[in-house]
């Protein structure tokens, strides 16, 4: 079955609230030998109008058809949204077994350079994933975009022209594209931020969204008529690149009070099959058995008098990791990394994410460049705050030279 034709037989429940998980269908279909999951998400559109049967349901917040259940159809002037509200994502990718990292040669990267040479690139924000148990053993997924719908981004054109001056919660950032009319992600540095400013070089009409559940911003250009070459082909593609302002208000980040009926948010929870291994794992005579500074790191963890105290009790236990030994062959994966606390990066984020959400803090993986490191929100999601545990082995090459405008933070911010 094509990924179109499986999309097409859903018929499922429509989920209200943008809190609600979405709903997943187990068909599970080839696309060029690969395997695929199909997801149905809701959309949230500030500018367009949903249409079901021809007739308007609700114009902006979110777009769910009316009764429930039928497939939703979106107004032709919305065309980047996919038809029906459906998207493809990639099956989850095994975790790697080599916790061993500082005794092996560490890969290179050649730096992004996006923000300036006073960022490092690592902690860029470039995808959100979640660890996920598949046939018992534990991979990582990317984050479905638009779980909690999109929001259309309308920002000011940054004139190309003239030097550029930017308030002091204002950042400034050159990124190269690639010239096609697909989405492209933008790179991020935090997940409130909103893109006030952009233009792109050459100039081209193009599209923007923000995910309004990760912050990323996507990104797609408009393909010229002169590119078309005739017989369905296109011109050898230009050198792209865009220019863009970020902008982080200094409230937006800050935590607030969560509403005390507030449902569960979807990142504070555990898979069942985790949380039983995780049950057996940090049970007390389990705990006894395990290296000493070890298990007083996991007392305090099990022990931590609040959520704020519990979080920071785990980040603690994941930065003091090392990285100069694997699992043996058929040894479980988690209990080694708990028990020895080894791995790179990506061990420790995988690892600090399943405690957190074993104890209800909603967490989540974010993917930098050549590094991953974690977020977590304690309160219901309405903030987020990064906990990098370390661990980046890699060998960073310098960065394309890119074409940033003269610029500096304004005195007066």
């Amino acid at each position: 079955m094509s990924p179109v034709a499986a999309a097409r037989c859903l018929s499922l429940p429509c989920r209200s609230a943008l809190r609600s998980s979405p709903a997943r269908c187990d068909n599970i279909c080839n696309n060029i030998g690969r395997a695929y999951r199909v997801y149905r998400v809701h959309v949230r559109v500030r500018q367009a109008r949903p249409v079901r049967q021809g007739k308007p349901v609700r114009q902006g917040g979110l777009a769910a058809p009316a009764g429930g259940k039928g497939q939703l159809i979106l107004a032709p002037w919305t065309p980047w949204l996919p038809s029906a509200a459906q998207v493809l994502v990639p099956v989850p990718t095994r975790l790697d077994r080599l916790t061993d990292g500082a005794t092996r040669p560490p890969p290179v990267f050649k730096a992004l350079g996006t923000f300036g040479d006073g960022h490092n690139d690592a902690l860029s924000r470039l995808a959100v994933l979640d660890p996920v148990l598949v046939d018992g053993q534990l991979c990582m997924q990317r984050r479905l975009p638009g779980r909690r719908g999109f929001e259309t981004v309308d920002p000011r054109r940054l004139d190309l022209a003239t030097p550029l001056e930017l308030e002091a919660h204002q950042s400034y950032g050159v990124h190269p594209l690639q010239d096609h009319d697909g989405w492209q992600a933008l790179p991020g540095l935090h997940p409130a931020e909103q893109l006030v400013q952009l233009a792109t070089a050459p100039e081209r009409p193009y599209r923007l969204r923000r995910d309004c559940e990760t912050g990323l911003h996507h990104l797609a250009l408009a393909l010229p008529d002169s590119g078309r070459t005739g017989q369905g082909a296109t011109a050898p593609a230009r050198p792209m690149v865009v220019h863009y302002v970020l902008e982080l208000s200094p409230l937006a980040a800050r935590p607030s009070p969560a509403p005390v009926d507030d449902k569960p948010h979807p990142d504070a929870g555990c898979d069942s099959a985790i949380a039983h291994q995780l049950d057996s794992l940090l049970a007390e005579e389990a705990r006894a058995r395990f290296p000493q500074q070890t298990a007083l790191r996991l007392e305090a963890i099990v022990s931590a008098p609040s959520p704020k105290a519990r979080v920071e009790a785990i980040f603690h236990y994941c930065r003091e990791f090392r990285c100069d030994r694997a699992p043996a062959a058929g040894e479980d994966l988690l209990a080694f990394m708990l028990r020895e606390r080894q791995g790179s990066c990506r061990h420790r984020a995988c690892v600090y994410v399943l405690l957190c959400r074993y104890w209800g803090i909603a967490a989540r993986l974010v993917r930098g460049h050549g590094h991953m490191f974690a977020e977590y929100s304690l309160d219901a999601g309405h903030s987020w705050h990064r906990h990098n545990s370390g661990g980046l082995r890699v060998r960073v090459q310098p960065a394309p030279v890119l074409p940033f405008l003269p610029h500096r933070h304004s005195e007066d911010s």
